[in-house]
């Protein structure tokens, strides 16, 4: 019995003593690594509504013509302008359809000189108080590029004076004006 207790000891002590292999983080199963795809760039949209304002100057050159007196007063004018426009723009491809509108308030304000008359000395006034247009819009798109054309229609209110230096007023004008615009 003794000799088999010592064998199993030796037997033992050689097994422990003998550099064997051990597991390491290395002999674990690795996992495949997971593809992911590049992300693509958006391509960018103009669909959408839009807003946006204005500020700045502005000046005119008006020609009020009296054709009973004879006479053609330049009464140019230069003012503040500002205001607000405002839109809308689909995409369909590269094509791009929309409409947009804005409204201008101006100080538009101008005063010619006096020129003599049979009348007396005669000056001419004129001033505008609002622009306002309405338009269609029809563009190609290439990405953050956008070529387009309009074409609406545009209205102003305006007023102008023929006026005689004592006070009286030869005639007062009045009048919102429209038209196409393209």
């Amino acid at each position: 019995m003794r000799r088999l207790a010592f064998t199993l000891l030796c037997s033992a002590l050689l097994a422990f003593s003998v550099p064997g292999r051990t597991a390491s983080p290395a002999d674990l199963r690795v996992k495949a690594p997971i593809y992911k795809a590049p992300k693509a760039t958006p391509v960018y949209d103009w669909t959408g509504w839009y807003v946006g304002s204005h500020i700045g100057g502005a000046w005119s050159d008006v020609v009020l013509t009296d054709s009973a007196l004879g006479i053609s007063l330049n009464s140019g004018g230069t003012g503040f302008i500002g205001g607000l426009q405002t839109g809308y723009n689909l995409q369909s491809g590269n094509f791009l359809y929309g409409v947009e509108g804005d409204f201008v308030w101006t100080t538009f304000k101008g005063t010619s000189s006096p020129i003599p008359t049979p009348l007396g000395l005669v000056y001419a006034s004129d001033r505008k108080d609002w622009i306002t247009t309405l338009a269609a819009r029809l563009g190609v798109t290439s990405d953050r590029l956008l070529v387009y054309g309009k074409a609406g229609g545009g209205w102003a209110r305006s007023s102008a004076a023929l006026s005689l230096i004592d006070g009286g007023t030869i005639w007062v004008g009045s009048q919102t004006n429209g038209g196409w615009l393209l």
